[in-house]
């Protein structure tokens, strides 16, 4: 959450003395119209800070509230997804903070079928295919939950049958992709845990990771530093937009 100490306002304090009616008015109208580049210069920081951030992570903040004259208060704040039940406050904070991450769902998914050690993290391998920001891609991951049976039993039909998977590990004559198999474990003594994918050929086996399962995701402290590039932001728009704000609430006074 991000908040704005009026007292910086320069002008503030005289407009008070002059006419606290219209003062009060420019107020609330200065904090809703700061909003607008603060939002800016924070989305411009995360651009900077993140590695090919997803347009859902850019978008990530919102106000709510607007302020009023009776009630000089907005706040500033990441927006949940609330359809794939992240907080806000899940979401970012190993960025800010520091720290591991809480598993994604996708993830807890596989943990509840069996598949992945509950204290592991999932990370892309080398057989994972990614999307443009560097994620893993929708597609892959319904796969994965649907080969490892990790859907829930009660409204989804999704889970992957014995002639699913027989089907999947035939080779495809017409487009003439391999066959595979997906298991979870290590490919041998010394091999790293996670989910990997297996082609039979002619001459032998191909074994490649799609998920590796490492006991920790530490984000270095600081990674994201929100809060600073806020206070930035208001330090060069707060004053001109109140002022402004000022000018036009005189002008309109009755």
């Amino acid at each position: 959450m991000i908040n704005i100490d009026t007292s910086e306002i320069v002008g503030l304090s005289a407009a008070m003395d002059h006419d606290a009616k219209q003062a009060t008015f420019a107020l609330a109208v200065a904090l809703n119209r700061v909003v607008k580049p603060l939002m800016a210069d924070v989305q411009a920081e995360m651009a900077t800070s993140f590695d090919q951030p997803t347009r859902w992570t850019l978008n990530s903040l919102r106000q709510y509230g607007r302020a009023t004259r009776d009630n000089l208060e907005t706040t500033v704040d990441f927006r949940g997804n609330r359809g794939a039940g992240i907080l806000p406050e899940v979401y970012m904070r190993p960025n800010i903070e520091g720290g591991d991450r809480r598993l994604k769902r996708f993830e807890r998914a596989l943990v509840a079928a069996g598949a992945m050690p509950a204290d592991h993290f999932a990370v892309p391998g080398e057989a994972a295919r990614l999307d443009a920001h560097g994620n893993i891609a929708p597609g892959q991951i319904v796969q994965l939950l649907s080969y490892f049976r990790a859907f829930p039993e009660a409204g989804y039909k999704a889970n992957m049958t014995d002639k699913g998977r027989a089907r999947l590990a035939k080779d495809n004559k017409r487009t003439g992709a391999r066959g595979f198999v997906y298991f979870s474990g290590r490919p041998g003594p010394r091999g790293p845990l996670g989910i990997w994918q297996r082609i039979q050929f002619g001459f032998g086996t191909s074994l490649k990771p799609v998920l590796i399962f490492v006991p920790s995701t530490n984000y270095e402290q600081g990674r994201f530093d929100y809060k600073a590039a806020a206070e930035r932001s208001i330090e060069r728009h707060l004053n001109p937009t109140y002022d402004q704000a000022w000018t036009e609430a005189m002008a309109t006074a009755r």
